[in-house]
């Protein structure tokens, strides 16, 4: 999936369709490989299309709501749980199938009782299945296609835009799965807890699937979903071990201690409760609590989302500003640099140029802000010489002339602007997040005399006119 650049720092409401959107057009391509008989993977790749669909539509639902309605849900749950029956009664029969060839002769009456079983299960659904197709997601899809791509955003004049960007939805949402996939896991005790464990797995793939489509542009997202997709697998196998076993047991009890299926039945069902146990110790080893690959596991997420949430949309300026009543005398060890900043007028939109001279060496600057407070939008790139000289005469009579400071005390770093073309002090601190908490250090504080953040006469474009 290619996802805009600035995908986690668009209004979730738009991200979010926009994956919506590409999953969509995903269940309808795998739709048309069903019909083709010799695609052994059509049926599970359809299945796990449909249900990324739908669980990124459930994690999502408070933001799309007004484009995905009741209906086109219960279309799209009527379609998978269609699927899980076919999908199940496949596996169930490829392990069967396999398993046959193991048995002893005298045993493989019963497996084949079992197995002619499940064909005629598996034809059942599989007409059931494409009749939900041709029924409900034909309607789903259109619908869709439709709704998804436009929505509307409600807004008071009096209050100032809000708008909550992906990145923090997302860390919102991996947060709350991985609490629940921790939770499920730590109620497993043993192998027979299968319901505690499947509620894991699903929890388990809501995280997988929530991460997979911005795999891409989220570091530490890859690793996270192929230890999801282990930890799927392990369960998996646990869970189709017992599910099959039901079956069976069930062809057990339609069956008399003399018939002669009878042998074939015990060894399938000695060999499915090895085949849960089996996987039970792999899950109790590495998953349950306490196991070092399990905090491991919650650890790369905990990064995960901690840097979704400290994600500084691109191009954005976060600053605190103070105004000072003098140099503060550490500015006198610390590094500086010359700066002469002009402003080209515009009506709507106002560019700066910036030409910086430090230890020798000079370079030019091309800049747009926009906005106003805390956090503004930048867009800079470094000019060639004879465009900012060309450029340069149109900012006559919107120019600032200043020294600045570079001082690092750690978290941050302060850079004090001593203007040089009238008597001014300014002090900017640059954020990772506008809610970070930040106290002007014990040798900066006597020299406020106070906070001038968003204050428009101390925005150097209003001190250049």
């Amino acid at each position: 999936m290619e996802l805009p650049k600035d995908f986690l720092d668009q209004p979730v409401e738009r991200a979010s369709r926009i994956v919506a959107l590409d999953l969509l057009r995903g269940v309808d391509a795998t739709r048309l490989r069903l019909i083709d008989p010799t695609d052994i993977e059509a049926l599970h790749d359809f299945r796990v299309a449909v249900r990324r669909l739908r669980s990124w539509i459930r994690a999502f639902r408070p933001y799309v709501s007004s484009s995905v309605g009741k209906k086109d849900r219960q279309r799209l749950q009527r379609v998978a749980d269609a699927t899980s029956t076919a999908r199940d009664t496949e596996v169930q029969l490829a392990w069967l199938l396999a398993r046959e060839e193991q048995l002893e002769p005298t045993e493989r009456v019963g497996a084949s009782h079992l197995r002619r079983r499940l064909e005629l299960r598996k034809y059942d659904a599989d007409a059931s299945l494409h009749q939900e197709i041709a029924r409900d997601l034909a309607r789903a899809v259109d619908s869709l296609s439709l709704s998804l791509p436009v929505y509307a955003i409600r807004s008071r004049v009096d209050e100032p835009p809000r708008i909550h960007p992906m990145s923090a939805a997302l860390a919102d949402l991996v947060a709350r799965h991985a609490g629940c996939l921790r939770d499920r896991l730590r109620h497993v005790r043993s192998v027979d807890d299968q319901t505690l464990a499947h509620d894991a797995r699903i929890e388990g793939k809501r995280l997988r699937y929530l991460l997979e489509p911005v795999c891409e542009i989220i570091e530490g997202a890859d690793d996270v979903i192929a230890d999801l997709k282990v930890l799927q697998n392990v369960i998996g196998e646990m869970h189709d071990a017992y599910v099959l076993s039901r079956e069976v047991m069930s062809e057990a009890e339609t069956s008399s201690p003399t018939d002669v299926g009878r042998p074939g039945i015990v060894a399938l069902a000695r060999a499915l409760r090895e085949r849960e146990i089996a996987a039970f110790e792999v899950l109790g080893r590495d998953w349950l609590e306490g196991s070092a690959l399990s905090l491991a596991f919650f650890a790369s997420v905990a990064q995960l989302t901690a840097r979704l949430a400290a994600h500084k949309p691109r191009h954005t300026e976060i600053e605190r500003k103070y105004l000072l009543h003098a140099l503060p005398d550490r500015a006198h060890d610390a590094p500086s640099e010359d700066i002469e900043q002009g402003y080209v007028p515009g009506e709507h939109l106002a560019e700066r140029l910036r030409r910086v001279r430090q230890n020798g060496d000079v370079h030019c600057y091309r800049t747009v802000k926009l906005g106003s407070g805390i956090q503004r939008t930048e867009i800079e790139e470094e000019a060639p010489p004879a465009l900012f000289d060309a450029m340069w005469p149109l900012t006559e009579g919107h120019r600032i002339h200043k020294r600045r400071y570079a001082i690092t005390d750690e978290p941050f770093v302060w850079e004090i602007d001593e203007f040089t073309d009238r008597e001014l002090v300014l002090a900017e601190v640059e954020l990772s997040d506008a809610a970070t908490p930040v106290a002007p250090p014990d040798w900066l504080a006597p020299y406020i005399v106070r906070e001038v953040t968003g204050e428009p006469e101390y925005l150097n474009i209003n001190l250049a006119g």
